[in-house]
């Protein structure tokens, strides 16, 4: 199976919210064939090795999506994981809670594709 890398230049949407009153920012990259290619997570006021695993998680995602792995598998995933920040999202008009970080994109992204 061959990867699918990103094109040199492609769409990216970046979603800014509140999840449990902490930022969180989700960049959503698609290829020129409109497909989900590209997840980037930055989130603030968490602890270092909290903000690692996510990015780290998001990377991956991305990559499994280049290797054509369907987005509803990853989505499904990490959907329902638990730990903070967690709460009420604000600055989302689909999604209004989320369980974790990971929670929220995959919920955002559930809405989205």
């Amino acid at each position: 199976m061959k990867r699918k890398r990103m094109s040199a230049r492609y769409e990216t949407v970046r979603q800014g919210v509140k999840l449990g009153g902490r930022a969180l920012y989700v960049d959503v990259g698609r290829d020129s064939d409109g497909v989900v290619r590209s997840i980037f997570l930055d989130t603030y006021k968490t602890g270092t090795e909290q903000r690692a695993l996510v990015e780290v998680i998001a990377r991956l995602m991305s990559i499994a999506l280049q290797y054509d792995v369907p987005l509803a598998k990853l989505t499904k995933l990490v959907r329902g994981t638990k730990f903070k920040p967690a709460g009420i999202v604000v600055g989302d008009n689909k999604v209004r809670f989320a369980s974790s970080p990971l929670d929220y994109v995959a919920k955002h992204l559930e809405e989205e594709a």
